[in-house]
C-alpha cells in the first residue's frame, strides 16, 4: 500500500493531471522514432496532402464543401451508413469519414429532432461513434477495451435525447452517457442531467447521475429516499462517485475483506465506475493478484484483467491499460510495464511476489456458481 493517505490522495490526482500530456508525448516518441528530421517533415507533408484528399473522397465530413450541403443530405448519408459507421473501428471510421467529424454531429444536431422513431435511435449509435476521441488512434497494437465517448457536440446531442418522446431513445442515450462518457466530460451538462432525470423515466438514471461528477447530482440524490429504495447498490456507488465518504468504504472494505474471487471481480468492475483515489489504489494494490475468475461461460482470466479494465475506466488515454488484442500477452512481460506504473505514481509497495503469468484460459473442472454480493440483483 502507499505510505499514507495524504500521499495517496496526492500521487493519484498528480497521475490524473499527468495523464494527458505524457500519453501525448509517448504517442509522437513512438511515432517519430527511428526517423531522421528530413523524412519525419516529408511524412508530415504527405500525411497532410493525403487528409486534404480525404476530405473529398469520403462520406459525411467534406471540409472545404460541406456548407454547400444541407445538414438533411449529410444526416441521410450517415443513415444510409449507419451500421457500418456503428461497427467500425477508429482506422476505418477516419477512412469513411475523415479525423474531423465535427460537420456530421453539427449537422445530426441540427436535423436529430426531425427524423423518425427509428433514425433517431441509430443515429444515437452513429453519434456515439463519430464522438470518440482522437488518441484512440494510437499505433500500438492496443485498443480501448470499451466506446470512449469524448467530443462535445455528441454529449450535447446524448443529452438532449434524454428527453425525447420516446422511451427507447431516452434508454439509450441515458446507456451510452452512462457507460461511454469519458470522465469529468459530462460535469457542464449537470443540471441538463438532473432535470431530465426529475421529468422522465430513464433506465440508467443513478448511473448517469454519478457521471455527471457534480455535487449538485450528490445532493439530488440525497434529498430522494427512491433511488436508495428501489437501487441500492447502484445509488451507494453514484455516491461513492460523487464523493460521498461513507458509500465509498462500502465498497473498498468489501473489496478488501472478501475471500470470493468472483464478487472482488464484480466490485472491481464497481470500482473502476467509482474511481475516487480510494479506488484507484484499492484496485492498483491487486494488480498481482494470483486469484483466478470466470470468464466467457467455462472460462477463467487472471483477476489482473478486470483490474487493468477497471483502471482503463478511470484512466482512458493511458495506452498501458489498453486491450491489448493485436498481440495477446504470453508473459509477466505485459504486466510488469503496468505494475512499474502503480509504484511510480501511485507509491504502491507489493504485498506479495508476482504470480506465475496468466491471462485467460479454460478451467479444467467446471466451478461452483458463485453467490452474488448482497444487493447485487437490484443493480442495472
Amino acid at each position: 500500500m502507499a505510505k499514507d493517505f495524504q500521499a495517496i490522495n496526492f500521487a493519484v490526482h498528480n497521475a490524473l493531471r499527468r495523464e494527458e500530456k505524457a500519453v501525448t508525448i509517448e504517442q509522437g516518441r513512438q511515432r517519430n522514432s527511428g526517423r531522421s528530421p528530413v523524412l519525419h517533415t516529408l511524412g508530415m507533408i504527405v500525411e497532410s496532402i493525403l487528409l486534404f484528399l480525404s476530405g473529398w473522397l469520403v462520406i459525411g465530413v467534406i471540409p472545404c464543401y460541406a456548407e454547400e450541403r444541407s445538414s438533411s443530405t449529410i444526416v441521410e448519408e450517415l443513415l444510409a451508413n449507419g451500421e457500418k459507421i456503428k461497427a467500425a473501428g477508429p482506422s476505418e471510421l477516419i477512412n469513411m469519414l475523415g479525423r474531423n467529424a465535427d460537420a456530421s454531429l453539427a449537422a445530426v444536431a441540427a436535423v436529430f429532432h426531425e427524423q423518425t422513431d427509428q433514425e433517431r435511435l441509430l443515429l444515437l449509435d452513429i453519434v456515439a461513434s463519430l464522438g470518440r476521441p482522437d488518441y484512440i488512434l494510437a499505433d500500438n497494437g492496443r485498443a480501448p477495451w470499451a466506446r470512449l465517448l469524448e467530443n462535445r457536440t455528441a454529449l450535447r446531442v446524448l443529452v438532449e435525447a434524454l428527453t425525447d418522446k420516446n422511451r427507447n431513445i431516452r434508454d439509450r442515450a441515458s446507456a451510452l452517457l452512462a457507460q461511454s462518457a469519458v470522465r469529468r466530460t459530462l460535469s457542464a451538462f449537470a443540471f441538463q442531467i438532473i432535470e431530465a432525470v426529475q421529468k422522465n423515466v430513464l433506465s440508467y438514471e443513478i448511473e448517469l447521475l454519478g457521471a455527471t461528477d457534480s455535487l449538485w447530482a450528490l445532493e439530488y440524490i440525497r434529498s430522494n429516499p427512491r433511488f436508495m429504495k428501489s437501487n441500492p447498490v447502484s445509488t451507494r456507488m453514484a455516491m461513492a462517485r460523487l464523493g460521498d465518504g461513507e458509500s465509498e468504504e462500502y465498497f473498498l472494505r468489501e473489496f478488501r475483506v472478501t475471500k470470493d474471487p468472483e464478487k472482488k471481480a464484480k466490485l472491481t468492475e464497481w470500482l473502476g465506475y467509482i474511481g475516487t483515489p480510494g479506488a484507484v489504489i484499492a484496485l492498483a494494490s491487486e494488480l498481482r493478484s494470483p486469484e483466478l475468475v470466470r470468464f466467457s461461460g467455462e472460462g477463467k482470466q487472471s483477476l489482473r484483467v478486470p483490474v487493468i479494465k477497471a483502471l482503463h475506466r478511470i484512466f482512458p488515454q493511458n495506452v498501458l491499460f489498453w486491450n491489448p488484442q493485436s498481440s495477446p500477452p504470453t508473459s509477466n512481460d505485459y504486466y510488469i510495464p503496468i505494475e512499474n506504473w502503480a509504484q511510480k505514481y501511485l507509491l504502491i509497495q507489493w504485498q506479495h511476489e508476482r504470480p506465475p503469468f496468466f491471462w485467460v484460459g479454460s478451467f479444467p473442472t467446471p466451478l461452483p456458481v458463485p453467490q452474488r454480493p448482497a444487493g447485487e440483483n437490484n443493480a442495472h
